[in-house]
């Protein structure tokens, strides 16, 4: 379904679209990569949109051309609570729910002579080249948006109600990265106060009080020890072993429970913050690794992200020396996780430092693959060993052709120079046979497990080698009852996995593995595996309550028909 609406795309019409990136094609090229390669540097797979190199191109061509007396705008338009949609209906719906939605923009888009493109995951940017003051950007935005969330969408038999929320920043100053961060920053203050609204950056409210209140509220968070890594498995495809493990940030909120990074590490990129948090979870994920290799030697790495500022901050080199140091953990069990965003900031300085951390055995992941700026040019000039393709790559494995010849293209690129790729995102077992087939010799993604925090992760190794193991054997059984015709086994399959200790990722993937589907013939997926669980679970306590009140009435009407002693003696 998505393929197919992907494959019935049309280029924008929008003036600024006609501008497509020439110089990151060009970059691309250069560096003798695939055509599929080429494309996807400026192209999202999913909804054929520009992505954000794009974003910046136009900007600075509507900088460059502007008429005195107007403003170039940009606003961020994000889906309010996405992540209950992947959560409830699982990520091919939440796909096909964005490829809906950008159609409606795309033609909205188009008619208003606004360009755009996709910033990323759930958010879309909408580029005006020309608007007279903020109420005209706004009042652009807003037709734009009502076009494509005012109507509901239907995405696999369900009725989906949507709203977005839109942070939008004028011109001047007149730079394009200086506009996304202010859009950005506009952004969160909407989303902090509930979402559902668009705001336009305000340079008078001194960068936003709301970005205040959070940067004191993070500092708070740290000394209350409230932000630790959570982490993922990074899994050989081949044999289900756990070969390492991603550190992802996350917020134990005393209000709003656990908070990922996307909320509220935006506002804060550019400050020492930033710097502080990425030492602080540098420091916690080496000791975590080496007390976790004493008992799962397999695990050979962890893998940790960096923000940019941290890399050319000064000092970084000596922070993840000493932390490797104090933990006792080996260089080599390192892995440190760069964005190009990172190499656009100083790539002279990114180059010297990440050579003196490869030069003492630290391993360097280039993340988000494909996503933005001088990604092949990068693996020319810096020391880099693996390659982390882009779950947005990933997404349409098993359902698209397309989306399998550039992740193969991928794969190829990284072997041919001698590292490894790792396949993000990977949710079903779909995704996970591509990602097999293609080549790709290590994954991540839900379908194995999400980031757990570290007391977890001894039982969440478990269940991925032995709960693998169990899947493997309940599918082959449910295959032989269903051709028995014994009737349904999907929740006998369900209990008998939760009782081996496997999760219910896992459980999800043997369910759809053996061909079963939920009462309305659907794919199952893990919070519907944790809904049967709950309900048999409630059923048994009803069931168990029930024989022990009819073994007690059985007991008393035994005890009431027994001859006494007493009446004994008599006779």
């Amino acid at each position: 379904m998505v393929a197919t609406a992907r494959a019935g795309h049309e280029e924008p019409t929008s003036t600024l679209s006609a501008r497509r990136g020439l110089s990151v094609i060009r970059a691309a090229r250069a560096a003798d990569a695939p055509p599929t390669v080429v494309r996807t540097v400026v192209s999202d797979s999913l909804t054929a949109l520009p992505q954000r190199p794009i974003i910046r191109e136009w900007l600075g061509d509507a900088l460059t051309a502007l008429p005195a007396g107007r403003h170039a705008a940009v606003a961020l338009v994000n889906v309010d609570g996405f992540s209950v949609v992947i959560e409830s209906l699982g990520m091919q719906a939440a796909d096909a729910a964005l490829v809906q939605l950008t159609g409606r923009l795309r033609t909205a888009a188009a008619e208003a002579n606004v360009g755009l493109a996709r910033a990323g995951g759930d958010e879309f940017a909408l580029v005006l080249p020309e608007v007279v003051d903020a109420a005209g950007a706004e009042q652009a935005v807003a037709t734009i948006v009502a076009a494509a969330f005012g109507r509901p969408l239907s995405v696999h038999g369900q009725v989906l109600y949507l709203t977005a929320s839109c942070g939008i920043a004028l011109s001047p100053p007149g730079d394009a990265d200086e506009l996304l961060r202010r859009a950005t920053v506009a952004l969160v203050s909407v989303k902090r106060a509930g979402g559902g609204r668009a705001t336009t950056y305000e340079p008078r409210r001194s960068k936003a009080p709301g970005n205040l209140g959070l940067y004191a509220e993070l500092r708070d968070a740290l000394v209350r020890e409230e932000l630790t890594p959570h982490y993922q498995p990074i899994v050989d495809v081949a044999d289900m072993r756990v070969v390492g493990l991603e550190a992802l940030l996350r917020w134990n909120h005393p209000i709003r429970g656990i908070v990922g990074p996307a909320e509220f590490l935006a506002p804060v990129a550019d400050s020492l913050l930033i710097e502080e948090l990425g030492i602080r979870v540098l420091r916690q994920a080496c000791q975590d690794a080496a007390a976790l290799t004493q008992s799962h030697p397999d695990v050979a790495y962890v893998a940790v992200n960096v923000a940019p500022r941290q890399l050319t901050a000064q000092g970084f080199h000596e922070h993840v020396l000493a932390a490797l140091s104090d933990a006792g953990l080996a260089p080599d069990h390192l892995v440190l996780e760069i964005t190009e965003t990172a190499l656009v900031h100083d790539l002279s300085v990114a180059r010297s430092v990440l050579n003196m951390l490869r030069a003492h055995g630290i391993r360097i992941a280039l993340d988000d693959f494909g996503t933005g700026y001088a990604t092949l040019t990068s693996l020319r000039q810096l020391p880099i060993d693996m390659l982390k393709i882009d779950r947005t790559f990933v997404a349409g494995l098993g359902e698209s052709d397309q989306d399998a010849r550039i992740v193969a293209s991928v794969v190829s690129l990284a072997h041919s120079i001698g590292i490894d790729a790792v396949a993000e995102g990977v949710e079903t077992v779909r995704q996970a046979e591509a990602v097999r087939a293609v080549g790709c010799r290590l994954g991540q993604g839900y379908y194995w497990s999400p980031a757990v925090p570290v007391r977890d992760l001894p039982g969440t190794l478990r269940q991925i080698t032995t709960g693998t193991a169990a899947a493997a054997a309940s599918t082959r059984r449910a295959r032989a009852d269903s051709a028995r015709g014994t009737g349904p086994v999907e929740t006998r399959r369900i209990i008998e996995l939760h009782r081996a200790g496997a999760s219910p990722v896992t459980i999800a993937a043997a369910l759809n593995q053996a061909g079963l589907q939920t009462s309305v013939g659907r794919r199952w997926h893990a919070a519907q595996v944790i809904r049967v669980i709950e309900i048999a679970t409630a059923l048994g306590r009803a069931d168990a309550q029930r024989d022990a009140d009819t073994q007690r009435d059985a007991d008393m009407q035994r005890d009431d028909a027994a001859p006494r002693d007493g009446d004994a003696s008599d006779e």
